[in-house]
């Protein structure tokens, strides 16, 4: 069982995976190298009087020079009343001679009865809770791009850690985790961070820099409440937040579009309810978004919601839906095509007829049964028209002023007659009427000189008329 790292374990520079799990380390403090020849020592100054002229100086044996004003190290050493203190000789002198003895400069010392762990410095006798600088060097191992300590009694996580820059997934579960590291949103390619089961009361603002995490694990911690930039995660999919003391989620998990799954049981929320997260993913975004409005700007007026998609699952607030149409309008005039399939519309937006140039026009799936769709002569550009299961009950002749029109697909409505003006489409080249009512069609449809294709199958005709004979 490993109990504490080895001290070379920094020097594996190419290492990209570590997996330490499962072992005894309450701590991820790296002992130096203890070595009697140590080169580092330029700090060993002494006081010399001058034999000739009687007065002092200070002489430094390893650099060899002299100075007459004393240097801030021995200032230092003479201020601490005869303490050692780091980078003065003596105290260099004696971190030699312990480690000619195999003895570290400074060790964890793990109180197994208090659960603590404190830092203690052999040459001077000090102590410290915080884990000095030269054992705290795992961020050293540059090249990690994967580190596990699941299963361990770690009580922290080294503040270095943050300097591995190409990490994408930290897993430290099961441990008795406190805290996280404060820089760790310096590691800003993380994907994945796992520290389910361990003791953790809140997050590091830094962490609100992880733009890239797909996947946040609190399971099982002592969260009360929770940071509202876990909202700002828009690459996030797995938020699992179980069995916490959370009352409510942060409201800006309303935008995370990415989200597929959210575990917040064993938690005494008050909003949003279990009944409506029971409810699925798109009923809760929905609530949480419209109360991320109310708590911006105040209360509002009552918001409707919209719902569309094939089976009108989905569901946006109505001012988001009225803006999604909008930007598909505005990027239309640009393109010429506008494509508003499956958008629960109830009518055609009036901005359509704004775009002048505009070429292929599909609405397919949406609820056009209130009324005839009507046309201005603003689309007299259209080329392309999708109807098709739009629950159409019957056409205007408005429909005659698409004298472009090329194409048109009225499939799977409810219409039973064609208006008197749609023999003016004489560009039409394909003509989809499938599984609609149609009892009969105009007498004059011969004049649609262009038509190319005709589909009028699954309908309630007994006959077509003559003049279709006349279509080559």
């Amino acid at each position: 069982m490993l109990m504490e790292l080895p001290s070379t374990l920094p020097n594996l520079e190419n290492m990209t995976f570590l997996d330490i799990s499962g072992n005894g380390l309450a701590h991820l403090a790296i002992k130096p190298l203890t070595t009697s020849e140590d080169s580092t020592v330029t700090e060993a100054w002494e006081e010399v009087i001058d034999p000739s002229t009687k007065k002092k100086y200070y002489y430094n044996k390893v650099t060899k020079q002299s100075r007459a004003s004393m240097p801030d190290s021995l200032k230092v050493a003479k201020a601490s009343g005869g303490k050692l203190v780091p980078g003065t000789a003596a105290y260099n002198n004696k971190r030699k001679s312990l480690a000619a003895h195999g003895t570290p400069e400074w060790e964890a010392v793990v109180d197994a009865k208090q659960g603590t762990i404190f830092y203690q410095n052999n040459v001077s006798g000090d102590t410290s809770w915080t884990m000095p600088e030269v054992m705290d060097v795992l961020g050293k191992a540059a090249a990690l791009v994967t580190f596990k300590c699941n299963d361990n009694t770690l009580r922290g996580l080294p503040e270095s850690l943050s300097m591995l820059e190409n990490l994408k997934t930290l897993e430290a579960k099961d441990n008795f985790l406190g805290k996280l590291p404060d820089d760790v949103g310096s590691m800003q390619g993380l994907r994945f961070v796992k520290v389910s089961n361990n003791e953790l009361r809140d997050l590091p603002i830094s962490m609100a820099k992880l733009t890239n995490l797909v996947e946040l694990h609190l399971t099982s911690n002592q969260f009360t409440t929770l940071p509202a930039w876990i909202g700002d995660l828009k690459d996030v999919r797995r938020l699992m937040f179980g069995n916490n003391n959370l009352t409510t989620l942060p409201f800006k998990i309303g935008y995370l579009k990415n989200l597929e799954e959210l575990q917040v049981f064993n938690n005494p929320l008050e909003y949003p309810p279990y009944e409506l997260i029971n409810e699925g993913m798109d009923q809760l975004q929905w609530a949480l978004r419209r109360k991320y409005l109310e708590a911006v700007h105040g209360p509002s007026p009552v918001m409707n919601a919209h719902f569309y998609g094939i089976a009108d699952e989905k569901i946006d607030l109505e001012p988001e839906f009225n803006d999604r149409i909008q930007q598909a309008v505005d990027k239309a005039a640009m393109t010429n095509e506008l494509v508003l399939q499956q958008q629960g519309l109830f009518e055609l937006p009036p901005a359509i007829n704004e775009l002048t140039e505009l070429e292929i026009l599909k609405l397919s799936a949406n609820h056009l049964n209130s009324a005839p769709p009507h046309f201005e002569e603003t689309l007299q550009s259209l080329q392309v028209l999708w109807l098709k299961n739009c629950e159409v009950q019957e056409l205007d002749n408005s429909i005659g002023v698409l004298h472009h029109l090329k194409h048109l697909d009225l499939e799977d409505n409810h219409i039973s007659a064609l208006p008197e003006h749609f023999v003016r489409l004489r560009k039409l080249e394909t003509l989809n009427l499938s599984k609609n009512k149609l009892f009969d069609l105009p007498d004059d449809l011969g004049k649609l000189t262009a038509l190319k294709e005709l589909y009028v199958d699954i309908n309630r005709l007994d006959l077509l008329p003559e003049s279709v004979s006349s279509l080559r």
